[in-house]
């Protein structure tokens, strides 16, 4: 039986680095890719997933040799199966602050990147009949947050060429979805939220749940969008926030002023 191959962008870190143990647990070999060094992610895989196959490809996938090089690397581990499109940056500021190469820098290695690997794999896919394409978005592909305009429309974007993905290459057995995180607590936004408890106390009560994610809850997500239990989800994006979207502002509002005595924010 052919090994089957799930290729993971963005995945030094955070819900990369999650959704690479997750499906290498699930018994499929993997293909990492990030900017950032992958020896961390190597070794939590080696540690977690005793006789995984993992591949580091290390460098930007908007170049087309690292691409390639993912590719021949999924091809000579087995049959590739599954796309996860996490990798991302961004620029925050004020919309008039913000100059084109901040647009395109945030546009590029969010969206563009998602895009071309799809390119890539989605010929593969096709050939076998099948395999499923998974891309991070974000609750700010539906809902604005403040000072995050090019990172918002990247995400929003990424939610559009899902449906697109979907529909054009449902026909040849391929799923396409989406999941749309939180707040979630990666290193990155572990750094921040420790030098601002006050503020991440707050944040908090914004979502039902009380509390942010962990990137083991949406990884968790992206197993099940990837395997057979998933077989009849396609076009989907799926909120993994805690109940953020299901809210009014309004309410979280109400709700803090109505316990801010007794939850001190």
């Amino acid at each position: 039986m052919t090994q089957e191959v799930a290729i993971i962008t963005g995945a030094a870190r955070g819900i990369g680095r999650a959704i690479a143990q997750n499906l290498a647990g699930a018994g499929y070999a993997v293909v990492i890719n990030d900017v950032l060094s992958l020896t961390d992610t190597v070794n939590a895989l080696t540690r977690t997933s005793a006789g995984t196959k993992a591949i580091a490809i290390e460098g930007d996938v908007l170049n087309a040799s690292i691409r390639q090089k993912m590719v021949e690397a999924a091809q000579t581990a087995g049959s590739v199966a599954a796309l996860v499109n996490n990798a991302f940056q961004e620029v925050r500021g004020s919309f008039l602050d913000l100059s084109d190469d901040d647009w395109m820098h945030t546009w590029s290695a969010t969206f563009q990147s998602a895009v071309r690997m799809s390119r890539a794999v989605l010929p593969l896919m096709r050939a076998r009949n099948q395999g499923s394409i998974v891309n991070v978005s974000s609750v700010h592909a539906v809902g604005a947050g403040e000072y995050f305009a090019p990172y918002d429309t990247a995400k929003a974007a990424m939610n559009a060429l899902t449906r697109s993905l979907a529909l054009e290459f449902g026909p040849d057995g391929i799923r396409v979805n989406a999941v749309m995180p939180g707040l979630i607590i990666t290193e990155r936004n572990r750094e921040r939220w420790e030098t601002q408890p006050d503020e991440y106390q707050a944040v908090q009560c914004a979502y039902p749940l009380r509390r942010a994610g962990h990137p083991e809850e949406v990884a968790d997500v992206v197993g099940f969008l990837v395997s057979e239990a998933a077989r009849f989800v396609t076009g989907a994006a799926i909120p993994v926030d805690g109940g953020l979207l299901a809210g009014l502002s309004e309410t979280t509002a109400l709700w803090m002023v109505q316990n801010r005595e007794q939850h001190d924010v």
